[in-house]
């Protein structure tokens, strides 16, 4: 079963990184419809996202490591594959050093991330603040955009 506190969690990661690279994004979805671009954040931030917790926790295997991992492994692959698809298709834009390889690379964090967090919420919650900070730094995303 899910806790709601993970589908938040996983709302505030996305919403952080609206608020921390607003005017610096390293990629941003291009609408298919003409609605704002912060329209489509949105419906990913609180309907495809949530979704994808909700999927992916209904299906994670309880026993056995080893599914468990082939189980995250089709997890990335499905977003990864998906995420190909939007930019080879031009609705999704990488910007400022960010990749398809990148968002792959997040992929194998973000997935066992929901995993700890649903398990451990605080350990969670403060190896994600060190994952910000890097992705911050790491990407050069000025701080007056963030401050």
């Amino acid at each position: 079963m899910v806790c709601h506190s993970t589908i938040l969690f996983m709302i505030a990661g996305n919403l952080l990184h609206l608020f921390f690279s607003n005017d610096y994004m390293v990629w941003y979805f291009v609408p298919d419809t003409p609605i704002y671009p912060a329209h489509t954040e949105l419906i990913y931030t609180f309907i495809i996202f949530p979704a994808t917790v909700l999927l992916f926790f209904h299906g994670y295997p309880k026993t056995g490591w080893g599914k468990q991992i082939v189980y995250l492994v089709w997890w990335v692959i499905i977003y990864s594959a998906v995420e190909w698809v939007l930019s080879e298709t031009g609705r999704i834009i990488y910007d400022h050093g960010w990749s398809w390889l990148w968002s792959t690379l997040f992929d194998c964090m973000m997935f066992p991330m929901l995993l700890l967090h649903q398990r451990n919420p605080l350990l969670a919650y403060g190896l994600s603040i060190l994952i910000v900070v890097a992705l911050v730094y790491g990407f050069r995303v000025p701080m007056g955009t963030v401050l």
